[in-house]
């Protein structure tokens, strides 16, 4: 199983290079870790500082491998995620040397990426921004990934967030590419499946109740025990005014292969 060599950007950590360092980079044709101070609007360019006395200039179209975004909020036509790259490290490929002026690519390092990615199986997943139904994060050099809610887990969940943040960086197993260059991504798949020898019969557990179980002839509760693990609590006289969210204290009453089976205790 192929595991992404690229890091989600998060995780590179400057260093302040050598004039002698970026010549051998140059030469090599190997990525160097950079440093975001700002823009230059009028040129479109950013400025990447690559060492204590040296800076590298970076045009906008070599930011990023997807289209430039722009915003009608910001005052100057900046696009939105060139902008968003201020105070970030970047890997970067020195691409041209001129005397004291060094241009450097994010794209092409992003690129070579892409292309990594594409035979993976498994990937570091940064999140970077989460709606009701999808988080979007960085897979590895600014690659941008996405799980579905149908994928965060194998529980009932009404909203990412009860198991995902932003900023959370997770493991993750990649699914397919999409046209527009995204990947769409499992962070159930890339956990540890449900283990029925966890647990005993009679054993207490704690969970959220999540769903009504719409079976006339076997009527409950889904509770979820643990982001990977969830049961069914069996429904009894008095006990349908459950609502989501409710924290519930149970007995396992069966372990099998296809979940646990729980008996109402108490509320928490």
């Amino acid at each position: 199983m192929l595991k992404s060599e690229f890091l989600p950007e998060i995780c590179y950590k400057y260093k302040s290079l050598s004039l002698e360092d970026i010549f051998n980079a140059y030469a090599d044709k190997q990525t160097v870790t950079g440093h975001v101070e700002k823009l230059l609007p009028e040129e479109k360019k950013v400025v990447v500082r690559l060492g204590d006395d040296i800076v590298a200039h970076m045009p906008y179209s070599e930011a990023t491998i997807y289209p430039l975004r722009y915003s009608e909020n910001l005052a100057s036509p900046i696009p939105t995620n060139v902008f968003s790259l201020i105070g970030k490290n970047i890997r970067v490929k020195v691409t041209r040397l001129n005397g004291p002026f060094i241009t450097v690519s994010r794209k092409a390092n992003m690129l070579t990426a892409f292309e990594h990615t594409c035979k993976c199986d498994l990937a570091t997943f940064h999140i970077v921004r989460i709606d009701r139904k999808c988080a979007f994060g960085d897979i590895g050099a600014g690659i941008i990934g996405r799980i579905i809610i149908d994928e965060v887990c194998r529980t009932h969940i009404k909203y990412i967030t009860e198991y995902l943040h932003k900023n959370d960086v997770i493991q993750v197993r990649i699914l397919e590419r999409t046209e527009d260059n995204y990947f769409n991504a499992s962070y159930r798949r890339a956990c540890k499946p449900y283990n029925k020898d966890d647990y005993t019969v009679g054993m207490l557990v704690t969970g959220k109740v999540c769903d009504y179980v719409r079976d006339s002839k076997k009527p409950g509760f889904y509770v979820n025990i643990a982001p990977q693990v969830s049961g069914i609590m069996n429904v009894k006289s008095g006990q349908h005014h459950f609502r989501y969210g409710t924290m519930v204290e149970c007995y396992v009453r069966n372990a099998s292969e296809q979940g646990l089976h729980l008996e109402f205790s108490k509320m928490i």
